[in-house]
């Protein structure tokens, strides 16, 4: 028999181990027992060498190993490499016995309700982008969500890590709600107040949340850097993901636009103006990957409301097949640009979805306008664009003699 105080001491050892490891709750017990054999039957070993109990006892812990390394091996067994080199390191396999502190309690939850709402945003933003950006924003976005989800874990377990991310992730709340508050007039942000108030009370409270993690394990650099990368790419990937090339996406270079204006003296029509359009590749799910994006293209038609103004215009028409692909009508983002540019007042638009053409087929629309009475037509000029999306826009100038200027390109931003 083992006397009962080398078996606590084993047992103990056994414990430790355990709360180190990451093992299914149904083999917790059945492998608490093996361990504790081996322990046993090294004991034994040292006692029948002539080792004194006590001592056996000490070189048999010290044998087998310590509890946090054999922890390590036990997770990379049961769980896989991937879980013990990241949640394993993150994450404590028991929770402490203290009760946890009120204010580390809110930190853990607004942890939760920052990834509900990251989780949500993702599945939004995924939805509606196209698929480079939609894969971008998935990345960060999930792992910015489960990576939250594990801290609100970790701080129950009193990891400092995890208090370190609450805190991050709250200022980012808080910086983010106080700038959507100041551009955004007569917004009041939830953000800012509950972000706010709870950072106030963290720091009125910092002495009891450093006691409550001062027991905790430290995270490698490596880790901490990682960390910081996820929480900062998932905050700023709904931004940068739009302006992120898209090889899947057409660019400038894939149209080819011309414009043409003819100017008359009949008393019906004073002239018209025709644009031709040809894509050579079209964007891949032009809907984003749900293909639930309503956006569009628009072709906008400017005239000098002094000298003249269209006066009607038809369809956009497939020159092969006479069909009709686009109507007119306004489609975000490029038609909330131009409704709320001072210097477009009531141009003729019209919108085009992508998914109603194809590559290599040439498109045309045709603009009638009307001349005041005394305006030469020689002095006429008409501004014709196209916005595609959110991602350029191309530009001309033209007159009855023919093009003023050629077609240059610019982004949509700050025009």
């Amino acid at each position: 028999m083992i006397p009962s105080g080398a078996e606590r001491r084993l047992r103990g050892h056994v414990d430790r181990v355990l709360r180190s490891a990451h093992v299914p709750t149904a083999e917790r017990e059945e492998l608490a027992e093996e361990l504790y054999g081996h322990l046993v039957e090294r004991w034994q070993g040292l006692v029948r060498g002539g080792v004194d109990e006590a001592a056996a006892t000490d070189r048999a812990i010290r044998d087998f190993g310590s509890a946090d390394r054999i922890g390590r091996d036990l997770t990379r067994t049961y769980r896989g490499r991937f879980w013990a080199s990241t949640i394993g390191v993150l994450l404590p396999a028991t929770l402490p016995r203290a009760p946890q502190p009120r204010i580390a309690w809110w930190l853990g939850a607004s942890l939760r309700l920052y990834a509900l709402f990251y989780a949500l945003a993702t599945v939004w933003g995924v939805g509606h982008a196209s698929p480079v950006r939609a894969i971008l924003w998935l990345l960060f976005g999930a792992a910015a969500t489960a990576l939250m989800f594990i801290a609100a874990m970790a701080l129950r377990r009193r990891q400092r890590w995890a208090l370190d991310l609450a805190i991050v992730v709250n200022v980012i709340g808080f910086l983010y709600g106080l700038y959507t508050m100041l551009t955004t007039p007569g917004l009041i942000s939830l953000n800012v107040i509950f972000s706010g108030l709870l950072l106030l009370l963290a720091a009125s409270q910092s002495d009891r949340l450093g006691l409550w993690v001062r027991r905790s394990r430290p995270i490698r650099n490596a880790h901490a850097v990682a960390i910081l990368i996820v929480i900062l790419g998932g905050s700023i990937s709904p931004a940068i993901a739009g302006d992120f090339p898209d090889p899947t996406q057409a660019a400038a270079d894939d149209l080819h636009i011309t414009a043409s204006m003819t100017c008359s003296n009949e008393q019906s029509r004073d002239g018209t103006v025709t644009v031709d359009l040809r894509w050579d590749r079209l964007d891949l799910l032009p809907g984003g990957i749900g293909q639930v994006s309503g956006y569009g293209d628009m072709l906008i038609l400017e005239m000098n409301p002094e000298t003249s103004a269209p006066f009607g215009f038809s369809s956009l028409i497939d020159v092969e097949t006479g069909e009709r692909v686009a109507e007119p009508n306004v489609f975000p983002p490029a038609g909330d640009r131009v409704l709320q540019n001072e210097f477009l007042n009531g141009p003729a638009m019209i919108g085009i979805e992508h998914r109603n053409l194809q590559p290599g087929r040439l498109y045309r629309l045709t603009w009638e306008f009307d001349v005041w009475d005394g305006v030469d037509v020689r002095d006429l000029q008409a501004g014709v664009e196209y916005w595609h999306l959110d991602d350029f826009r191309m530009e001309t100038l033209i007159d009855c003699d023919g093009t003023v200027l050629e077609w240059w390109r610019n982004p949509p931003a700050g025009s």
